[in-house]
């Protein structure tokens, strides 16, 4: 156990003053099953932040923030309805953010048109907070950037491409460059991003082709 040892101990000091006479009272056995299977969460918790710690770069606030979750929870309120649900979305939303944190590090070296788009995403799980990351409207705006950047980076890359001296290419090279610089934020997204896919996708058509 590494973060969440005031949980630990005081389960542990909670099982040592059970008496013979109280131990077997069904309403204490009700409560001590409540409190076992909240503890497989928090254990759980626990294992995948030790685990990932290592990995972890541009996520660090949200890193640090669940730590403190850890560390600050009691037994009274681990089995809590609401905090124990809060803690099963964020061990499902975890690995999510984690993924787009590792993107983010392995294509830092191929960024070069596409940097407003990529400075944006990497601001939003840099800026991710622990009391909203597990929300729907929070990891649905994360997935709409982690499907999109392998896009924008395959158009940056393209762009970088020298036009092998026909000027045709050079034509519609360069309406593509400006449109991979445009910056689409999560306001605009649904507006513009599947005119955009279009459009990258005849370009990419064309940037294959020559």
């Amino acid at each position: 156990m590494t973060h969440a040892q005031k949980l630990l101990n005081e389960f542990k000091a909670d099982i040592a003053t059970t008496t013979l006479s109280s131990s077997t009272i069904q309403s204490n056995l009700d409560l001590l099953r409540q409190k076992m299977e909240a503890w497989k969460t928090w254990r759980s918790a626990d294992s995948l932040v030790t685990a990932d710690a290592s990995r972890v770069v541009n996520a660090q606030k949200l890193l640090n923030e669940f730590k403190a979750k850890l560390a600050e929870t009691s037994l009274a309120t681990s089995y809590e309805a609401a905090s124990l649900s809060n803690m099963k979305a964020m061990l499902t939303a975890w690995p999510k953010w984690l993924q787009a944190d590792e993107v983010i590090q392995r294509d830092a070296n191929k960024v070069n048109h596409s940097r407003t788009f990529y400075d944006a995403f990497k601001a939003k799980v840099a800026t991710a907070a622990l009391s909203t990351a597990a929300t729907e409207s929070e990891l649905k705006a994360l997935n709409d950037r982690v499907t999109a950047w392998p896009v924008w980076r395959d158009a940056d890359s393209l762009v970088q491409i020298k036009p092998y001296g026909n000027p045709l290419n050079t034509q519609f090279r360069d309406p593509f460059t400006e449109l991979v610089k445009k910056r689409t934020t999560p306001q605009k997204r649904k507006s513009t991003n599947s005119k955009n896919s279009v459009v990258i996708s005849v370009f990419l058509s064309l940037l294959i082709a020559c």
